[in-house]
């Protein structure tokens, strides 16, 4: 490899879940329904992947309006361009990645502490799938020959194709 390029870093898996809960409390201060989801969650723990999966529904439905607007599109085409066996089939294997990922425990601050490459990494600011503060505490940390971060402001998890001027 010449370089790694991360878009959308995910850097740590139980930093990534509680920095999600996190926003998801901020925003509950103002929304009562959001509020009483939360609480029937209880004492969250981002180690438990029922924890993590219910929070992870409750974030699908208060995404930023950039990842929101794209993945309604998304869907939208899909539906006009897919079989209706090719759409479920993307719908099941997108759910089924999407378990698979809530089981995967990564964790970059120790498994890749030193990369002997360039690494550049692209990140929207209000990423919630792949939160930015865990991302960029693992850049920082990170050890590379050169580094290069952007992080795109406005921009969520899907900032490649939202903002691509930017």
């Amino acid at each position: 490899f010449t370089a790694y390029i991360g878009t959308g870093q995910i850097s740590n898996w139980r930093m990534t879940n509680q920095a999600q809960y996190d926003y998801l409390a901020a925003l509950a201060e103002s929304t009562e329904t959001l509020r009483s989801e939360l609480a029937s969650i209880g004492l969250f723990d981002p180690e438990n992947p029922d924890d993590v999966r219910a929070i992870n529904g409750l974030l699908r439905r208060n995404l930023t309006a950039s990842d929101a607007e794209w993945l309604g599109n998304l869907l939208a085409r899909a539906r006009e361009l897919l079989t209706p066996e090719e759409f479920q089939d993307t719908g099941d294997g997108m759910s089924f990645s999407g378990r698979a990922y809530r089981e995967v425990r990564v964790d970059l601050f120790n498994t890749a502490p030193r990369l002997e490459l360039p690494v550049v990494v692209i990140q929207g600011r209000h990423d919630l799938f792949t939160p930015t503060e865990p991302a960029l505490a693992w850049f920082d940390r990170l050890l590379a020959p050169q580094k290069l971060l952007f992080v795109i402001e406005e921009a969520g998890h899907f900032a490649l194709v939202t903002h691509q001027t930017a």
